[in-house]
């Protein structure tokens, strides 16, 4: 029988469908991949040939995308200057709006000028041949717009929370209309034309943000001495002389009289007005404000790097490359390390008492008046406050110093009930604050022949009282510009040198800036003038038997994550520790005795804005002493670091007061009481954020969960010490507790939260409608506040009406909120 031969089923089938595919790929595969191929060549190869070779000018642009249209703290300076340019009365506010839209087409153009001298430098240049001109100039045109299309985006952001929709419309329409006559009139009408720029014009004009460093650098760090004014006045001309002569090349090429004349005139009118507002460096920064100081350092740098870049290949010597290997390699081996916490002028070594014996000295103060309360009030135990501020910036700052001041204002003897603030980042500035306008209003005045008097009535929520409006005028300022100003300019330099120069580091930018918003609260030559407290010690602050409490201020040290703090008492515990008991003060430089403004912004260096501070740190014998041979660096980052609510401190503190009192034998006529200035806990996950960044896992997972868990363990601290101090009254599993008033009397842990909560009471019982319900749980009725150091008016008027006040807490059927009954829970404790 023959057998069947096999059927070869790959050459039958697959041979032949392998053929038609390679013929279908030949057909229609190739030449499409041709054409695309020669599409990139033909037209994406070179611009993206051209964005290499603009890249500096690129990076600037994309810098100023994220900057001006994305960075919440931007779209608040847009909404302040918004509506302070809405106001009839003439301010700095409008120079500002005005300075910022000129200084930004100066951005504009000087993105342009530096793509520009790239492309027309040098023709035969290898990397800009001829046939990529038109598309560099295309891409120079296209990154000159950037700065002022974000300007728009950020309006536009910045529309949502302003009433005058149309308005601001028009605005962008104008901005728009502004930018097109700026391109026509000054790009294409005058410098387009122009021949290629000289090497004199390109020397003198990257000598212009040399001469715009020394400007803001010399204001800020040169002390008031006789050779200030000399520098200011060299300066002044320097920068004229190189802008006329670039403006004016006539003056170099013919000796037209009326030309030079001219030039003259602009010369000497501005020569003065320069060195007036220089003689006064406040003014520099309150008239320019964030927006212009940001385009100014921007269109130096794109224009020195560009004139760097271009001189590094044209000789083919690496300068770019240099640089930057040796700012990273000062900053690897700690070289130029700036950042030393600022001492007072005449640094003095501290004799700190124990906290034991500090609290003793504080309650002896108020024997007579424990004795009153006593009497008024027999079953009863006298309060005694440790209060804890949150960190946050300058909305935390602006919370804390409006709540404690409006209790202030409604109860009199509140500060003298305070023994201890615990103050994080911006609480720590909103508690200093507090503090000095406390002794400036009540510290020539012992406790002794203080009048006592009772809490007032209600405090409308719309309107400020004496000392609210004194933390109002002392906190209303633009913190961000000085801070900005500093760091973009002298404190940029540093990076490139060998040594530190401490004057340089930014941080003093937002210290002299809280110093001089005392003159804001109390005007100089005027009879309001009182001692500016801000620039006095830290250690002076406080004094046992005067009312203004004691500033406790957390920091975490970078080295091993541990807490620790600067307080006018010593505490030397295994898990908290003050500065003074760890610092090294043989020698002078050692000691620590900062400012009050330099403490309060020690707690407030968060995620380089305001870089960490060091100190020498030196172990203790035995005796305590230190032990100078192990003296080492320590820096300290922004106590939020840690523990972003500083109720962990503050309930430390609490602890071993009631240890002392038990010892005492005094738990059963005084009680320490916490107040917490902090937040609810948030209710949902903002949804919104997790689809932006839920596909870069990998990057982002672990970054959100460092930055998030800081506010978390704020919170689980907080339920802990909720439970630890009022276990009867807690309930674990909710947060608003149904026996608020019933309880609250006894409570001895209270909270002042920022996004408050309405609700009403039906037979003493809260009552929260679906409504609010609905609202907390979506988060819709939380307003955004921004994590930065300007604060807009709408946001002030909202914390305003979010601090509460004493409002009918408790009575069936009206309208309240917890700060209202945390207010009105003080107010019957300090009324006897």
């Amino acid at each position: 029988m023959t057998k069947t031969p096999k059927r070869n089923w790959y050459k039958e089938h697959i041979e032949p469908l392998l053929g038609r595919l390679g013929n279908w790929y030949q057909a229609h595969i190739e030449p499409l991949l041709g054409r695309l191929g020669n599409c990139y060549q033909a037209h994406i190869e070179p611009w993206l040939k051209g964005l290499w070779y603009l890249r500096i000018p690129a990076v600037v642009a994309i810098l100023s995308v994220i900057s001006f249209g994305c960075v919440p703290q931007t779209i608040e300076v847009y909404r302040v200057l918004a509506l302070n340019a809405a106001e009839p009365k003439l301010s700095y506010a409008d120079f500002q709006t005005l300075f910022s839209f000129v200084f930004i087409l100066l951005l504009s153009f000087s993105i342009w000028y530096s793509a520009n001298i790239l492309i027309k430098y040098e023709s035969g240049n290898k990397l800009c041949k001829q046939e990529q001109k038109e598309e560099l100039k295309c891409l120079s045109n296209i990154l000159s717009f950037v700065p002022i299309g974000s300007l728009i985006f950020g309006l536009a952001n910045a529309i949502n929370f302003l009433e005058n929709f149309i308005e601001w419309i028009l605005c962008i329409v104008v901005c728009l209309a502004v930018y097109c006559a700026y391109y026509k009139l000054i790009i294409e009408c005058v410098f387009s034309q122009r021949e290629p720029p000289k090497k004199d014009d390109v020397i003198f004009f990257a000598f212009i943000p040399f001469l715009m460093f020394w400007l803001f650098t010399f204001i800020l760090i040169i002390p008031e001495n006789p050779i200030k004014p000399i520098l200011i006045t060299v300066i002044c001309l320097l920068t004229l002389v190189d802008i006329l002569l670039f403006l004016f090349p006539g003056l170099r090429e013919n000796n037209n009289k009326y030309i030079t004349f001219l030039a003259v005139v602009v010369a000497v009118a501005l020569v003065i007005i320069s060195y007036y507002y220089l003689s006064k460096p406040e003014l520099v920064t309150s008239v320019l404000g964030s927006i212009s100081i940001i385009s100014i350092s921007f269109s130096g740098f794109v224009i020195f790097s560009s004139l760097i870049s271009y001189v590094g290949y044209k000789y083919n010597f690496p300068i770019l490359a240099i640089l930057l290997i040796s700012l990273t390699g000062f900053s690897w081996f700690d070289l130029n390390d700036n950042h030393r916490i600022r001492q007072v002028e005449n640094p003095r070594s501290q004799q700190l008492m124990t906290l034991e014996k500090s609290f003793s000295d504080w309650k002896k103060a108020r024997t007579d008046d424990i004795a009153k309360f006593r009497e008024a009030k027999p079953k009863e135990r006298y309060p005694i406050y440790i209060v804890s501020a949150q960190g946050g910036g300058i909305f935390a700052a602006y919370h804390a110093a409006s709540t404690l001041s409006r209790l202030q204002d409604l109860c009199p003897e509140f500060a003298s009930h305070v023994f201890a603030i615990s103050g994080v980042s911006g609480g720590s500035l909103g508690a200093a604050a507090f503090s000095s306008l406390i002794n400036t209003e009540l510290g020539s005045v012992s406790l002794d022949s203080q009048k006592k008097l009772n809490c007032s009535g209600k405090l409308h929520k719309e309107v400020r009282g004496k000392l609210e409006q004194k933390a109002h005028e002392l906190l209303n300022q633009d913190f961000l510009s000085p801070l900005l100003a500093a760091g973009l300019f002298p404190d940029s330099l540093q990076g490139f040198l060998p040594f530190p120069i401490n004057s340089l580091d930014r941080a003093r930018g937002l210290e002299y800036a809280f110093e001089k918003a005392w003159d804001s609260a109390y005007p100089p030559d005027s009879k309001e003038q009182k001692p500016n407290l801000l620039k006095g010690s830290y250690y002076d602050h406080w004094n046992p038997k005067k009312s203004a409490p004691a500033l406790v201020l957390n920091t975490t040290v970078v080295e091993t994550g541990d807490r620790l703090v600067l307080s006018p008492f010593k505490i030397d515990l295994p898990n908290l520790k003050d500065i003074s008991s760890v610092a090294c003060n043989a020698k002078k430089e050692d000691i620590i005795d900062p400012p009050l403004s330099t403490a309060a912004v020690l707690s407030a260096r968060f995620i380089s804005v305001t870089p960490v501070g060091w100190f020498n740190r030196c172990d203790r014998d035995e005796k305590g002493k230190p032990i100078q041979s192990s003296s080492r660096k320590s820096r300290l980052a922004d106590g939020g670091y840690f523990e972003n609510s500083g109720v962990s401190t503050a309930v430390e503190i609490g602890s071993r007061l009631e240890e002392f009192l038990r010892k005492e034998k005094e738990q059963e006529k005084i009680q320490v009481v916490y107040l917490a200035i902090t937040d609810l806990r948030p209710q949902k996950i903002d949804r919104g954020f997790i689809e932006l960044f839920g596909g870069l896992n990998e990057i982002m997972s672990p970054i959100n969960a460092l930055y998030n868990s800081r506010d978390a363990r704020g919170f689980s601290i907080i339920d802990q010490a909720k439970y630890l101090t009022d276990p009867a009254s807690y309930d674990p599993n909710s947060i608003f507790n149904s026996g608020f008033k019933k309880h609250y009397s006894s409570q001895r842990f209270r909270q002042f939260y920022l996004h408050n909560q309405e609700f009403t009471f039906k037979d003493g019982e809260k009552v929260i409608s679906q409504d609010e319900k609905r609202l907390s749980e979506n988060g819709s009725d939380k307003t955004e506040f921004p994590l930065g150091w300007l604060l807009s008016e709408p946001s002030q008027e909202a914390i305003k009406k979010l601090v509460g006040g004493s409002q009918d807490c408790g009575k069936d059927g009206m309208k309240t909120s917890n700060n209202d009954c945390v207010f009105e829970s003080i107010k019957e404790e300090l009324n006897y």
